[in-house]
């Protein structure tokens, strides 16, 4: 059952990426205000690199299965 909650979460991050889903409020930012504080970007920026870092573990450890069942 693990495999297969990690293969729905694989699938779901991808898709994600592929939608461009994590730039969304990055765009209604964009589409909505002229000006926009540093302070405003600055913290967009942190939320995505914070999704990036768990994304990337969550690959990791997928890489890591995969190479262990090799």
């Amino acid at each position: 059952m693990k495999e297969t909650t990690e293969y729905e979460t694989t699938v779901a991050k991808a898709a994600c990426r592929a939608r461009g889903d994590r730039l969304n409020k990055l765009y209604a930012l964009c589409e909505n205000q002229t000006t926009v504080s540093a302070g405003k970007l600055s913290s967009l920026i942190d939320e995505l690199t914070e999704s990036d870092k768990l994304d990337a573990i969550h690959f990791r450890c997928l890489a890591d299965q995969l190479n262990n069942k090799s």
